[in-house]
């Protein structure tokens, strides 16, 4: 799933009541959160 607003671009996973934004790194295999937040204020 695909954020948007300020995280366009970015990942998002959503796990129980949280949001996690991240990106991940496929050469290296490096997974970098950038953002979590608790509902969904972060894609508002």
């Amino acid at each position: 799933m695909r954020a948007f607003g300020p995280y366009e671009g970015k990942r998002r996973l959503v796990v129980g009541p949280y949001s996690i934004v991240y990106e991940y790194d496929a050469e290296h295999g490096v997974v970098s959160v950038i953002a979590v937040a608790r509902g969904g204020p972060l894609f508002r």
